[in-house]
């Protein structure tokens, strides 16, 4: 009997391809309308809505017509925010915060968002929002300069909604709840095999190609972040020591010493 030359999946891959096949089952269909709208924004609505009646009138040399109708209004509303550029703001609410502490960190925000050149990213993701309903943009970080291990916090925008493929079910616009989410980017084979030098898998062979079949097109890699949120159950205590209320103290149980309160406490929940 021949021997298999399947390679053996990882369960932590195998779940990546589970949830990716979840995600896409939800989303395609959404992503191409999608791109039936930034077709139409672009000024080719007989090839996103009619693509065999463009055929017909093409095949009997009748033009077809397609009239800007809906650039006015998105330059309308994108400039709006063009004009009246949006930042993060920051309020003091609770823990002992105060207006001291908040204008902190918006002044240490304001230079990040101004270093990275945030505005742009917020423009494009509300561009992207008005012109097929879903936007994005990445905060990520960067060295501050290349002889150092320093690294700072930026804003990228995302210029194709398709590269980002979250969790289906979420309820809060900006994805608060979400659960897992892949950030994917097209590689040339070449360019792959150079940036990972180390890579295990290099050669894609027929057995890997049929394994990763969603993420190997021709001449193509999918080079993906897969991001997901593992909940974790603790145990939150309150206790202060006998006859002291200025020692009232509420921490999670596992982060104490062995797991357990110090002596002569009083636990009050």
């Amino acid at each position: 009997m021949a021997k298999s030359t399947r390679p053996s999946l990882d369960p932590k891959v195998q779940e990546i391809r589970e949830r990716r096949t979840e995600a896409e089952a939800e989303w395609n269909p959404i992503l191409e309308e999608a791109r039936k709208d930034r077709l139409c924004v672009a000024g080719d609505p007989w090839k996103a809505l009619d693509p065999k009646g463009l055929k017909a009138r093409q095949d009997a040399g009748r033009p077809a017509l397609a009239l800007d109708e809906l650039g006015q209004y998105i330059n309308q509303t994108v400039n709006d925010i063009r004009a009246n550029p949006r930042g993060i703001r920051f309020a003091p609410t609770g823990d002992g915060a105060n207006d001291d502490g908040a204008e902190f960190y918006q002044n240490h925000t304001r230079e990040i968002e101004y270093r990275s050149h945030a505005r742009i990213a917020y423009s494009t993701a509300f561009e992207h929002a008005v012109t097929s309903s879903i936007g994005w943009l990445r905060v990520t970080t960067k060295r501050a300069h290349p002889r150092t291990f320093d690294q700072d916090l930026w804003s990228e925008p995302i210029m194709n909604a398709d590269q980002v493929l979250p969790s289906p079910g979420f309820v809060w616009p900006d994805g608060r709840d979400l659960q897992y989410l892949f950030y994917i980017e097209p590689w040339s084979e070449r360019d792959f095999t150079r940036q990972f030098k180390d890579a295990e898998v290099k050669s894609f062979s027929p057995e890997w190609r049929s394994i990763a079949a969603p993420w190997i097109q021709p001449h193509t890699v999918q080079v993906a972040e897969y991001w997901s949120l593992e909940p974790q159950q603790r145990q939150l205590v309150a206790f202060r020591f006998p006859g002291r209320p200025d020692t009232l103290q509420t921490v999670w149980l596992n982060e104490l010493p062995d797991g357990k309160l110090p002596e002569g406490v009083e636990n009050l929940r």
